[in-house]
């Protein structure tokens, strides 16, 4: 829709974007059914300045069910404040849910926290503290990841301690 901004003039939003597709193999060495891959569904929503969320599906045709399923939606306030949640499904691989927090405290430090969850095996997957400093052209971030042991005992208990360092128009370094 079209919106008037503060100078009087005319602006266009975004509100929704959805695609839909699927192809079509024209091989005569495969059967009939064969021919059509999945479904394939992708959406993002902003409907207000502060909501967003998007979503994509994968849905086969052959076995009749969502292969894939994605959904996320994220909260933004006029400080910075951010809170994100999302939901992860890929058949017999992954089904998770995944939280995120960045807190403007005051200029120019920012706190962050996540959290994931494996659902399949009811497990904490991983848990990241984090601190934000910005400056002019710079920001230096610190993270810490606290990352779970893997349900079948392959990988132990892991903490992580990261330093992000981005330069503006540059790019962003990492330290571990």
């Amino acid at each position: 829709g079209k919106v008037i901004d503060a100078k009087g003039e005319g602006a266009y939003s975004e509100y929704l974007y959805l695609r839909l597709y699927q192809s079509y193999d024209f091989s005569p060495h495969l059967a009939f059914e064969e021919r059509l891959s999945n479904l394939w569904a992708e959406m993002r929503f902003v409907p207000f300045d502060w909501l967003s969320g998007t979503m994509e599906a994968e849905y086969n045709p052959h076995r009749r069910r969502l292969d894939l399923f994605n959904a996320g939606v994220s909260i933004v306030d006029r400080r910075g404040d951010h809170l994100g949640v999302e939901y992860r499904f890929t058949e017999e691989e992954v089904e998770e849910l995944n939280a995120e927090l960045k807190i403007h405290t005051i200029e120019p430090l920012d706190l962050f926290f996540s959290y994931r969850h494996n659902l399949l095996d009811d497990v904490r997957i991983e848990t990241v503290y984090g601190l934000d400093y910005r400056h002019q052209c710079w920001e230096i971030s610190l993270r810490l990841y606290d990352i779970n042991r893997s349900p079948e005992g392959l990988r132990d208990n892991e903490i992580k301690v990261m330093v992000y360092i981005t330069l503006s128009g540059i790019g962003r370094f990492r330290v571990k």
